[in-house]
């Protein structure tokens, strides 16, 4: 069962996502950040799994990104990688 709000809380760390992912060299910007809003508005935010393929899919601009995505997201909200991705 998941928690209150965790859809918020998923929402409200988006910029450390974006800013771990610049340290990995993929490039994250304003807009970006906007697409992202929008992608978890779209899904079930408090869903990790969800979260991390609608982020994936808006801050990832090539395949190369995807691994700097997944190291960022599992240092950002302290999980692993979902299963399926």
């Amino acid at each position: 069962m998941r928690e209150a709000g965790a859809g918020e809380a998923v929402s409200g760390r988006l910029q450390d996502l974006a800013a771990a992912l610049r340290v990995l060299g993929v490039r994250v910007g304003v807009g970006d950040l906007l697409a992202a809003h929008r992608a978890l508005a779209a899904v079930d935010a408090g869903s990790r799994e969800q979260a991390y393929h609608a982020l994936r899919a808006t801050l990832c601009a090539s395949r190369a990104d995807q691994q700097a995505f997944a190291t960022a997201f599992a240092a950002v909200f302290a999980v692993g990688k979902p299963s399926g991705g």
